[in-house]
């Protein structure tokens, strides 16, 4: 009987470890264009069984690229929300750029902590991996993008220090030229991003749906019970995100109300399956992530779709106020996402003794 326990924890690990993290999505929309991506989940039909290795090289690479899209992200949106348009900067301008400051900071310290990681003996430098293919192609990606994401940090650096030191007062004419140059910056780490993206995207592993009523253990049950109500509901904001993509200034917004509505029914009856599952105090950890970190940044998600849903149908939004609305659901999102990867990793750490 203990044999039998031991080869059935055994298989319950197995199964979970092949939970993978979610990839973040880019999150800033610094225009009305609107911007078609493709989705960023499609399941690979020729990866379909994947080793302990596979899955640690890329859930960790998974980690790199949900901490670059937000970092990179960032240095973006307060350039846009706290530099003005240089046609309308005087001499007289005030200009306070403290949070692009903190953001440029955040990036620089993300490159040295990726570069030590891959260049300087880090994690990154030790995965292993069984499938040489994707090891191959997500790293020659992965040091394209940090060689772009130098080059990002190098301009910001300047820019930043042109207006924090004031030194536009004296030399307004570099302001349209730092401008530009910003700008064309983020496009070519952008589109760099990109095809980091699409190889990850190439390797994702597959997940495996489990039947809650395989396991005899209550235990067993329970957690599976709540993984499954975690990858229904990104499952469900993956296919809303794909569709909110598209939106600009001037879109109807009817039919995404009605989706972000069912998606709050289906999420609270996933909320009331888990509450009527019965959880020992082995598997209470397991329910207390879902509803105190993993509930809440989806309640918040919905909440941010209400707000921006709401002031669209107001109309007669400019453009600057639309792209902080957008930023805020995309925002949301990625905290949703965040959430989902650190309660799958509660889920992976579950064992039956």
């Amino acid at each position: 009987m203990r044999n039998l326990k031991f080869i059935l924890s055994l298989l319950l690990a197995f199964i979970l470890l092949t939970s993978c993290s979610y990839l973040k999505n880019k999150f800033t929309k610094s225009s009305e264009e609107s911007h078609q991506i493709e989705p960023e989940f499609t399941k690979e039909k020729t990866l379909t069984k994947n080793s302990p290795s596979d899955l640690n090289f890329y859930n960790k690479y998974i980690d790199v690229s949900n901490k670059v899209s937000e970092t990179a992200g960032e240095v973006n949106k307060n350039f846009l929300t706290t530099v003005p348009d240089p046609s309308s900067i005087s001499k007289g301008s005030f200009i306070l750029v403290v949070g692009l400051d903190i953001q440029v900071s955040n990036l620089e310290r993300l490159i040295k902590d990726l570069r030590r990681s891959y260049y300087e003996g880090g994690d990154l430098s030790k995965l292993a991996a069984d499938n040489e293919a994707m090891k191959t192609e997500i790293e020659s990606a992965f040091r394209e993008l940090l060689k772009v994401l130098e080059k990002y940090y190098s301009v910001s650096e300047r820019v930043t220090k042109f207006y924090k030191d004031k030194e536009y007062k004296d030399n307004l004419s570099k302001a349209a030229g730092f401008d530009k140059e910003m700008k064309d910056m983020y496009k070519q780490y952008d589109s760099t991003y990109a095809i980091f993206k699409d190889a990850m995207k190439k390797f994702k592993p597959q997940k495996i749906r489990k039947n809650p009523d395989d396991y005899s253990n209550k235990d067993e049950k329970a957690v599976v019970i709540v993984q499954n109500a975690l990858e229904n509901t990104m499952d469900m904001a993956e296919n809303f995100y794909n569709k909110f993509q598209s939106v600009n200034r001037n879109s109807n917004v009817d039919g995404l109300q009605a989706d972000i509505e069912e998606m709050e029914r289906k999420f609270e009856a996933e909320k009331n399956k888990i509450q009527s599952t019965e959880f020992s105090d082995k598997s209470k950890y397991i329910k207390f992530s879902f509803e105190d970190y993993f509930s809440k940044m989806t309640m918040n998600f919905i909440s941010e779709v209400n707000k921006f849903n709401k002031a669209m149908k107001k109309g007669n939004m400019n453009e600057r106020d639309f792209g902080l609305s957008y930023d805020n659901v995309i925002r949301n999102y990625n905290y949703m996402i965040n959430s989902y990867n650190s309660s799958i990793t509660s889920i992976n750490s579950f064992k039956v003794y």
